[in-house]
């Protein structure tokens, strides 16, 4: 048995990394695993201060509401101006019938009453004509003032839909089962020492990695070699490994490469 004691560190093949969401500005943690906590998938292990996004929700949903009764109004309104419409419509219509019966009353009146008559006649017939374009522009305005109306409760619903989900965001839960790992907060940090890990009350930026969820089911070791014990080792050659912090244990391993 060939023995080597080397200096390297000791990762995870494969990680999880849970970050700030984006476009979020900076979030104040109200909530964070402890480092080293074993968590379950699901659970919640950052919680960051939703305050000002619940604040938006509720702005938006009384938008919302303010835009759904102005809907309400319209249709209301477009309603009774279609009854006030109609009426007028067929008033319109009665006085033509009206005044076609005085005008074929024919030699039955004077010439002057049968001109009046016919001039009754065309007032009546300009009346409907106007009630029709009345009808039709009362129509076109209902109908652009509608639609206003729902683009802007589309666009509350739309805003208030967003709030939620960067609510709902604003709570990373752990996709998988592992064990905490807290990384550092690089703005805390100085010039002199190592930066501090993240810790509750702390403030982070978008996009900002918070903690990973390592799997160590499988390790990859990064150690350095002296040029002298290269050619004790080779790729594919087996091991087994003994860690000074993890003693009594042996661990199965694997040289992948050196390079």
């Amino acid at each position: 048995v060939d023995t080597l004691e080397l200096r390297g560190e000791i990762r995870p093949l494969r990680s999880v990394v849970l970050s700030s969401p984006m476009q979020s500005g900076e979030l104040q943690i109200l909530k964070l695993a402890t480092n080293g906590t074993r968590v379950k998938a699901g659970e919640v292990v950052v919680q960051f201060d939703g305050t000002t996004l619940q604040r938006t929700i509720e702005e938006k949903q009384s938008e919302l509401k303010q835009a759904n009764a102005e809907i309400e109004q319209a249709n209301a309104q477009a309603r009774i101006t279609n009854e006030q419409n109609a009426t007028a419509l067929m008033k319109a219509k009665y006085d033509i019938e009206r005044a076609k019966l005085d005008v074929n009353r024919g030699d039955t009146v004077s010439r002057i009453e049968n001109e009046q008559a016919k001039l009754a006649l065309g007032d009546a017939e300009q009346r409907l004509k106007e009630v029709e374009v009345r009808m039709r522009s009362d129509r076109t305005s209902a109908e652009a003032d509608l639609s206003s109306k729902v683009r802007k409760r589309e666009k509350a619903l739309f805003d208030l839909k967003r709030a939620e989900d960067g609510l709902e965001k604003l709570q990373l839960k752990a996709p998988t089962d592992g064990v905490v790992n807290v990384l550092p907060n690089y703005r805390s940090g100085n010039m002199m020492g190592a930066a501090p890990e993240f810790r509750q009350g702390d403030r982070a930026w978008a996009g900002a990695a918070i903690l990973e969820l390592p799997d160590l089911s499988s390790v990859h070791l990064l150690a350095r070699l002296d040029e002298s014990d290269r050619s004790r080792l080779k790729a594919g050659q087996a091991a087994d490994v003994r860690i000074e912090a993890v003693p009594g244990n042996d661990f199965k391993a694997r040289i992948d490469s050196i390079s």
